[in-house]
C-alpha cells in the first residue's frame, strides 16, 4: 500500500505535467511562434494608437506634433538645401557600375569573400549588375529610371523624414523582378490592433504599411512588399517605430536663420527705421509747409517708400533745435555676420558635414601653417569619413537586405572607391612596395604583367647588399674545391695538349696532298718555293 507521501508527490507531479501540457497546447495553437519579452507599445498611451487607417492625417508621428509638408518646408531653406544636395551629388558619384579601380562606383561581388567567384558565378554577378543599373523592371513602371535617379529619390527623402521607402514588384510567383520608390510623406505604419495591444507587440506578417493621401488610405502593403528604412532608428516607444529627422532637431536654428534673412532683406527692400530727421527752420506757413513736404517725398523717398525722411518745421525767433539720431542699427552692431555664421555651422554639424563642403569658410579658418589647423581639404575628407561613410552604408544595407538578398543571397552589393587611390597614388604605392618587401615580379603579377627575368629581387640598396654579399662567399667557399680539381686534371690537360700539337702538325701535310689533287683536276702543275 502506497504511503500518502508519495501519493502527494504524485499529484503534484500530475499538475506539474497538467502545466506543461496547457502551455504546450498554447504554444501550438499559436503555430509554435516565439516573441521576446520586452514590450515595443506602450498599452497605457491610447492617444497614440487610436488612429484609425480609414484617416490619417499629415503629421508625422515619430516627431513632436511636425507635418510632413513643414518638414518639407524647411529642406527648402537655402543653408538646408545646401547640405541635402550636396550630401545626394557625393552619393550619386557611387550609383554606377565601377569602371576601375582608381573610380567610384558599385560592384556585384560574394558576400563569401575567402571564395574565388567560378566563370558561372562572374557571369550571373554581372547579370545582377545589369539588372540592378535599371532597377530591375522598375523603369517600367515610371519614378526612377535608373539605380542612380532611384537613390538620389529615397535619399531626399531620408534626409529630410529619416524615411526611405520604395515598393518591392513580384511576379505571380513571388519572384523579385523590380523595385519603384515611393513618397516617403504618404507611407504610415499600420495602426495598432487591439490584440497588439494586449500583448505590446506589432505583428509584421500582416498589414504593415498604408499610403495615405489627402487623409485616406489608398493602398496597403505587406512586410516584404515595402521597404520602409530608417538612418536614426530609436528604442522609444513613443517614436512608434519612427526615424529622428535632423530637421526635427533643428527646428529653432531654422526659425532663426528665415528671421535673420528675413531682417536683413527688409533693409534692403522696404526699410524699417528712418535714417535721419529733416529740419527746417522757417516761418512758413502751415499750407505752404504741407505743400513742400508732399513735392520733397515726391521727388526724394527711397523706392517702394523705404526709409521716408521725416520732416519738421522750426521757427527760427523762438530758437527752436532738433539732433539728428541715428535710428538704426548696422548689420555689424547686430552681430548679423556671426549670428548667421553661427546657425550655418550648428545646421551643418548636426547633419555631420563640413561648412567648407558648402563653401563657407568662415574666419581665418581656411589658412595653414605650422601652428594652426588643417586647410579645407583636410577638414572636407574628414567630413566625408564622419557624414557621407555612413550614409552610404546605410543604402547599402538596404539595398542589400530588401533586394540583393531576396535575389540571390550568395552576392551583395558594395559601394567601392571610398578611399579610391589616384593612378600617380597608386605607382607611389607600389613603388614603396618594391622598394621595401616585395619583388619586382610580384608587382608584376599584381597588375596583370608577365613575370621578366631577373625580376624575383626586391629594389632596395640594403637587400641587394646583403645579396651581393651572401654570393661572394659562397664564391669564396667554392675557390678551393676548385683549385684541387684543377691539380688532379693536369695530367690528362698535358696529353691534350699533345695529341693537339700532333694534329696540328699532320694538318699541313693533309693539306699538302689536297692542293696537289686539286691541280691535277685543274689541269695545272703545281710549284713549290722554298725559302
Amino acid at each position: 500500500m502506497k504511503s500518502s507521501s508519495t501519493i502527494h508527490q504524485l499529484a503534484e507531479l500530475a499538475d506539474i505535467s497538467e502545466e506543461l501540457l496547457q502551455k504546450a497546447l498554447k504554444t501550438a495553437e499559436a503555430g509554435g511562434k516565439i516573441e521576446p519579452s520586452a514590450y515595443d507599445l506602450d498599452p497605457s498611451n491610447y492617444a497614440a494608437y487610436t488612429s484609425s487607417d480609414s484617416y490619417r492625417g499629415s503629421e508625422h508621428e515619430g516627431t513632436s506634433q511636425l507635418d510632413y509638408d513643414i518638414l518639407t518646408y524647411m529642406s527648402r531653406v537655402p543653408v538646408i538645401s545646401s547640405i541635402l544636395q550636396t550630401r545626394i551629388n557625393q552619393i550619386a558619384e557611387f550609383c554606377i557600375p565601377q569602371e576601375d579601380q582608381f573610380k567610384a562606383g558599385y560592384v556585384i561581388r560574394l558576400r563569401d569573400k575567402t571564395k574565388e567567384p567560378t566563370d558561372e558565378e562572374k557571369k550571373e554577378m554581372q547579370t545582377l549588375t545589369q539588372w540592378i543599373e535599371t532597377c530591375g523592371e522598375g523603369y517600367k513602371f515610371g519614378g526612377a529610371w535608373d539605380f542612380e535617379s532611384f537613390v538620389r529619390m529615397i535619399i531626399r527623402d531620408s534626409l529630410i523624414y529619416d524615411q526611405a521607402c520604395f515598393e518591392i514588384i513580384k511576379n505571380r510567383g513571388g519572384a523579385i523582378i523590380g523595385f519603384i520608390p515611393v513618397d516617403a510623406s504618404t507611407i504610415r505604419r499600420a495602426s495598432v490592433t487591439e490584440e497588439e495591444k494586449k500583448t505590446g507587440h506589432r505583428d509584421w506578417v500582416d498589414s504593415a504599411f498604408i499610403q495615405v493621401i489627402n487623409g485616406k488610405r489608398v493602398a496597403t502593403f505587406d512586410n516584404d512588399q515595402l521597404a520602409f528604412c530608417i538612418r536614426r532608428p530609436r528604442t522609444n516607444i513613443v517614436s512608434r517605430g519612427y526615424g529622428f529627422p535632423e530637421l526635427e532637431e533643428l527646428v529653432k536654428v531654422v526659425t532663426h536663420l528665415v528671421n535673420a534673412e528675413t531682417y536683413n532683406a527688409s533693409n534692403f527692400t522696404n526699410g524699417i527705421h528712418a535714417n535721419s530727421i529733416l529740419a527746417i527752420k522757417s516761418k512758413m506757413n502751415p499750407q505752404l509747409f504741407r505743400a513742400f513736404k508732399r513735392e520733397f517725398y515726391a521727388n526724394l523717398s527711397g523706392p517702394a517708400q523705404a526709409k521716408r525722411t521725416p520732416i519738421i518745421q522750426l521757427d527760427p525767433e523762438s530758437q527752436e533745435e532738433i539732433e539728428s539720431v541715428n535710428l538704426g542699427a548696422t548689420a555689424e552692431e547686430m552681430g548679423y555676420k556671426d549670428w548667421l555664421g553661427y546657425l550655418t555651422k550648428v545646421a551643418c554639424s548636426v547633419y555631420q558635414i563640413d561648412p567648407a563642403e558648402l563653401g563657407f569658410v568662415f574666419g581665418t579658418e581656411g589658412q595653414t601653417g605650422a601652428l594652426t589647423q588643417q586647410g579645407p581639404g583636410a577638414r572636407i575628407q574628414a567630413s566625408k569619413d564622419k557624414g557621407l561613410y555612413p550614409l552610404l552604408r546605410s543604402v547599402q544595407n538596404w539595398i542589400n537586405r530588401h533586394i540583393i538578398h531576396q535575389v540571390n543571397d550568395k552576392y551583395e552589393l558594395r559601394f567601392m572607391g571610398l578611399d579610391a587611390e589616384t593612378e600617380k597614388e597608386a605607382l607611389a604605392s607600389d613603388i614603396q612596395r618594391v622598394s621595401n618587401y616585395m619583388t619586382i615580379n610580384e608587382i608584376r603579377a599584381k597588375h596583370g604583367l608577365e613575370e621578366i627575368e631577373g625580376g624575383d629581387v626586391i629594389l632596395n640598396q640594403a637587400y641587394i647588399t646583403a645579396l651581393g654579399m651572401s654570393q661572394q662567399q659562397a664564391q669564396e667557399q667554392q675557390a678551393p674545391q676548385g683549385q684541387e680539381d684543377d691539380g688532379d686534371n693536369y695530367g690528362q690537360e698535358e696529353e691534350q695538349e699533345e695529341g693537339n700539337e700532333t694534329q696540328d702538325e699532320q694538318e699541313p701535310d693533309q693539306e699538302a696532298g689536297a692542293g696537289e689533287e686539286v691541280a691535277k683536276s685543274m689541269g695545272t702543275k703545281k710549284f713549290s718555293i722554298e725559302i
